[in-house]
């Protein structure tokens, strides 16, 4: 009758040093956070004392375990398929409270670079901005009243003295706030006109009346939706005027204006705008912006204007003739935004850094500046074709130029946008390229992840104002969801949590109403693909969890997880029929389908379950992963991946904007 011997060697894991090789399959091994058990049994052990003496078994030993843990220590890790159980607790990014030793600029701990400084506020020191005088008071408790945030738009419009125009886009349905545009961005200032009729006067023009005129005009008027609070008017209104250097120069003109009529003297008067007012000159710590220094009123007899290249605003009779602002104007911010900039202050030297509340003039401000931004940017790439490779496509041009006797007209320039340029066909064409080539080496992927904003995350909530909303602070919302992204990259790329990652990719998108969300495709080793049911159980669900044994995920999966209502802004097509096909049918099992997407378990529960007025079963559950979910407590989708078609689809879907993009550029 034979025995087994058993031994145990406990080896501390900081003495081995991980090398690659394979494992060897007669090891039994047991991991613990300090230690490696080994088991063998007697034959195994009689094997080793034959051709070892008792001085090199621990030597040799050693290596034999050194050799094997490689595979799950170095590069597996404690967290190796973690994402098989659940995970205790809401990861969080901390508090708000640490400060750029530069600018002292707040941010969360993780911000750090791998540096281990912060270089998203001013680039380790790298750009200074000067120290910001504390926003009027006078005007700070406005942005604590309601009505106030509510028509904050209308406020700042009704005091502007230049005009936003462009193509606004509604989002369908109900929701938060959102302001988006299609295509450009332009800025307009119009002639003073002394002859029309007070109803169609709006911005500077406001400027040209008397101040009880003009407030009455602007809490009434009919470019607002609504009736803007008389007293909320009148203190804007005093304060402008008492310091805001641009109401002083339309002051200023009105003044002239009046003078000369009294004289019986027809001469031509212009408000002439500096826009090349110094760059480097401190506002703040000399004094306040002077109207003197921005503007000056010019009178000419013979009509003709100075020699400068300032913008310039005439006051005639009956001249509605309008003036575009430049882009870049130092200007602009400040005649554009006054309840930002109410000193006039110069535009790149706002931001972040005003302490006041955000709402819906935010988020203008900074689509505003972002168009700006990329306006420039395209500037640049028009003006410099030769260093970035310009190409004439000849055999295009050929090809228009024998069609223009035809439809009258003559063929423009080509430029190349670079893919460097984030949202041209080029740069959508060479993440699609890239993408395409990790499916030549690793063949199709096996995870497709989905990874929504929450808006009610603790670290965005608690760093909001008294009745803001997260739609008024995009700003903070796209930094949160961009550490959690990071942190969920780190999950699956380097701890391994959904199996060993050989490769991800993914895109950021926006959705309609505001929050930042990302899209992933996820390549595992061989040994961790997803290949059959028992694969797919392991990671993904697509039922409730027991209330009982797992009544936190119950709830999450409640709040994040589930589909619709169905209606027709979100998903119901012209037949009245869900294009996501929920709900889905119920099923005691997971069907794996190589060719085509699998079928997940979704069995039959005994009670249903009532949210609000709707009564959901597990045919409305979206797949997902309980350990990312427990752990982000997001709306985050995870599906596996069957099949190549489903790769192009993927493909398509995440790169959709190369084929839906189509830019003409005629100058």
């Amino acid at each position: 009758m034979s025995t087994s011997t058993r031994m145990e060697i406990d080896i501390p894991l900081q003495h081995i040093e991980p090398i690659e090789t394979s494992s060897l399959p007669t090891l039994n091994q047991q991991q613990s956070d300090d230690n490696i058990t080994m088991t063998m049994g007697h034959d195994e052990l009689n094997d080793i004392l034959a051709n070892l003496n008792i001085d090199n078994l621990l030597e040799n030993t050693n290596n034999i375990i050194t050799e094997n843990v490689t595979e799950t220590i170095h590069r597996r890790g404690n967290h190796y398929m973690a994402a098989t159980n659940h995970y205790t607790g809401l990861y969080t990014l901390g508090t708000f409270t640490f400060t750029c030793s530069h600018c002292r600029a707040l941010h969360f701990l993780c911000e750090k670079n791998s540096r281990n400084v912060y270089s998203n506020c001013c680039k380790d020191g790298a750009v200074h901005l000067p120290p910001f005088d504390s926003y009027p008071e006078q005007l700070r408790v406005l942005f604590q009243d309601r009505e106030f945030m509510e028509n904050v738009r209308y406020y700042n419009n009704s005091f502007a003295f230049a005009s936003l125009a462009t193509n606004t886009i509604n989002p369908p349905g109900r929701g938060p706030y959102v302001f988006k545009v299609q295509g450009e961005i332009r800025h307009y200032i119009s002639n003073v006109s002394t002859n029309i009729s007070n109803e169609r006067r709006q911005y500077g023009n406001l400027y040209f009346l008397d101040t009880e005129l003009a407030n009455q005009l602007r809490s009434a008027g009919p470019q607002n939706r609504t009736e803007l609070n008389r007293e909320t008017v009148d203190v804007i209104s005093n304060y402008m005027h008492s310091h805001n250097p641009f109401a002083q120069a339309y002051r200023f003109l009105k003044d002239v204006y009046q003078e000369q009529q009294h004289n019986n003297r027809q001469l031509t008067l212009e408000l002439y705008i500096n826009n090349n007012r110094a760059r480097d000159i401190n506002f703040r710590q000399y004094g306040a912006v002077q109207a003197n220094e921005i503007a000056a009123v010019f009178i000419s007899e013979d009509g003709r204007p100075p020699l400068d290249r300032c913008l310039h605003v005439y006051c005639r009779d009956n001249d509605q003739i309008i003036h575009e602002l430049p882009y870049l104007s130092v200007n602009c911010d400040a005649m554009t935004y006054p309840l930002l900039h109410p000193r006039g202050e110069p535009g790149w030297q706002s931001g972040t850094a005003h302490q006041r509340r955000r709402g819906k003039l935010t988020q203008q401000y900074i689509v505003d500046a972002y168009v700006k931004i990329e306006q420039s940017r395209l500037q640049f790439i028009t003006e410099n074709q030769p260093r970035i490779r310009q190409e004439i496509f000849q055999g295009l041009i050929d090809y228009l130029d024998s069609r223009q006797l035809d439809v009258h007209y003559q063929p423009g320039n080509i430029f190349i946008l670079p893919s460097t340029f984030i949202g041209s066909p080029r740069a959508f064409r060479q993440n699609y390229l890239d993408a395409m080539s990790i499916v030549t080496k690793h063949g199709k992927p096996d995870i497709f992840l989905t990874f929504t904003c929450n808006p009610v995350w603790p670290e965005i909530r608690n760093n909001l104002d008294t009745n803001q909303h997260s739609s008024n602070r995009p700003d903070f919302v796209s930094r949160v969801f961009k550490s959690k992204l990071k942190e969920l990259i780190e999950d699956i790329d380097k701890r391994h949590v959904m199996g060993i990652c050989v490769a991800y990719v993914y895109v950021i998108e926006f959705q309609k109403r505001g929050l930042p969300h990302a899209h992933m495709l996820i390549w595992l080793e061989g040994s961790d693909k997803i290949l059959d049911s028992a694969a797919i159980d392991r990671l993904i669900s697509a039922e409730f969890p027991d209330p009982i044994t797992h009544p936190n995920l119950h709830e999450l999966v409640k709040v994040h997880m589930l589909h619709g209502p169905c209606t027709a802004a979100r998903c119901l097509d012209d037949e009245g029929q869900c294009s996501k096909q929920f709900p889905k049918s119920l099923r005691e099992d997971t069907l794996y389908n190589s060719s085509g997407y699998p079928l997940y378990k979704r069995r039959p529960i005994e009670v249903p379950i009532h949210i609000g007025r709707r009564t959901v079963d597990n045919g409305w559950v979206v797949p997902y992963n309980a350990y990312l979910l427990e752990k982000y407590e997001a709306h985050i989708n995870v599906e596996a991946c069957s099949s190549i078609k489903s790769v192009k689809y993927l493909f398509k879907y995440i790169y959709k904007d190369l084929i839906e993009l189509k830019l003409s550029c005629e100058l």
